[in-house]
């Protein structure tokens, strides 16, 4: 599209209506299954701290400061509303199984531009989810918008769903690589700040989890999968492209020893977390790392699921549900 201000309104307005559309659905479930909404002109891009944003491609300079463009961004959690509705539909209807809050990333929360759907949105007809997730939050930004506790006290679920740790992890891959060098060995490209990283997610997640679990939940995290690395001009945004153009790593080896060591070692510190004796059991750790396959059937993009990758996790959160009893 070209960079006109008057493509880049009707990108806005076009945004607006469907917002529009959707706030006024009262079908929340037809919204939700008609598949991915298609945005020209819109892409992902890596945010500053990691994650990422969703900015206009080749946006006019008059409109870059516009308080306009925050209409853009609101499209990371642009099915919120409709998935409360949802979770307000199961509780109105003679719902009596468990209910759910769910916080954390773009696994719980895709946002509709390509995506036709989410770990939330494959659970959500068989359970009262609320959802507070939203695209390329890590623990920095769940910790500053501070909604869960509330939430819990308000709702008092059953059991509170997690998908937090990955864009800490990915999210700025460079940060924890080592640069290009035709001696190290390709097994050996994780450098010493990762195990920093590491800590400071156990540390967050040990404090959320046990005042979730002193508030009467149950709680369950999942382990991601083996990311799908891909070049830059592949669409490889995340984890490629930062790798070959900030430590001079082109090699797809290199890429996914990195990957499958940092996904490895972020279960096991969340393995060894969950099973600490003062959780008396109510937090469960997840294994879904070997869920998925690898390629384009299971990986839409470099991080995140196709449908049937979708599936195979929500599978495997279904697992994770017998044994939770509710509280009222």
């Amino acid at each position: 599209m070209p960079a006109t201000v008057t493509n880049f309104q009707k990108l806005i307005d076009d945004v607006r209506a469907a917002k529009m559309a959707l706030a006024t659905q009262s079908d929340a479930d037809r919204t939700l299954t008609d598949g991915a909404l298609a945005f020209e002109g819109l892409a992902f891009n890596r945010a500053s701290d990691g994650g990422f944003t969703i900015e206009p491609q080749s946006a006019p300079a008059t409109l870059v400061d516009d308080p306009d463009r925050l209409s853009l961004t609101s499209l990371l959690d642009f099915y919120r509303k409709a998935k409360r509705r949802r979770y307000e539909k199961h509780l109105a209807g003679g719902y009596t199984g468990l209910k759910c809050v769910a916080e954390g990333d773009s696994w719980l929360e895709l946002p509709p531009i390509g995506y036709a759907t989410d770990l939330i949105r494959e659970l959500w007809n068989d359970y009262a989810i609320l959802s507070l997730a939203k695209a390329g939050d890590d623990w920095a930004d769940v910790l500053r918008q501070d909604e869960l506790f509330t939430t819990v006290a308000e709702e008092r679920p059953d059991v509170v769903l997690l998908s937090i740790g990955g864009n800490n992890i990915l999210g700025s891959i460079e940060t924890f690589a080592h640069h290009w060098t035709s001696e190290r060995p390709k097994d050996e490209y994780l450098n010493e700040e990762f195990g920093y990283e590491l800590n400071k997610i156990e540390f967050y997640t040990d404090r959320w989890v046990s005042n979730l679990v002193d508030m009467g939940c149950d709680v369950i995290l999942h382990a991601y999968a083996y990311a799908d690395p891909r070049p830059a001009r592949d669409g490889g945004w995340l984890i490629g492209g930062p790798l070959s153009r900030e430590r001079n790593i082109n090699d797809r080896v290199i890429w996914r020893n990195l990957v499958t060591e940092m996904i490895d070692l972020f279960a096991a510190r969340m393995r060894s977390l969950s099973q600490n004796p003062k959780f008396g059991g109510r937090f469960r750790f997840l294994d879904t790392r070997q869920d998925l396959g690898a390629g384009s059937d299971w990986w839409q993009d470099e991080v995140h699921p196709t449908k049937k990758g979708f599936e195979a996790v929500a599978l495997r959160v279904r697992s994770g549900w017998p044994g939770i009893t509710r509280l009222s």
